[in-house]
C-alpha cells in the first residue's frame, strides 16, 4: 500500500510571522554584539514545559512524504 507508520513532527515553523521572526533576529543578534562588548549581561531562558505525557504523535503517511500533525 506504500504507507509507513511514523512519528509526526510536531512544529510552528509554518504558522510563524516572517516579518516578526526577523524583526527578533536583528534585535538579538544587536544584543550578543552588546554583551560581547561588555555593555550588557545577556541571560538564555528555556520557555518549554516538561510533562509526564509527552505529546509523542505517530500516523499513516505515505511513503516519501513527512507525517505532520495537525
Amino acid at each position: 500500500m506504500a504507507f509507513r507508520y511514523k512519528r509526526c513532527r510536531l512544529s510552528s515553523k509554518d504558522k510563524r510571522d516572517p516579518a516578526a521572526f526577523e524583526h527578533a533576529s536583528d534585535v538579538l543578534a544587536s544584543l550578543q554584539c552588546m554583551a560581547q562588548a561588555g555593555q550588557c549581561d545577556l541571560l538564555y531562558f528555556d520557555e518549554s514545559g516538561l510533562s509526564p505525557n509527552p505529546p509523542l504523535q505517530y500516523g499513516w503517511t505515505p511513503t516519501g512524504f513527512p507525517c505532520r500533525s495537525a
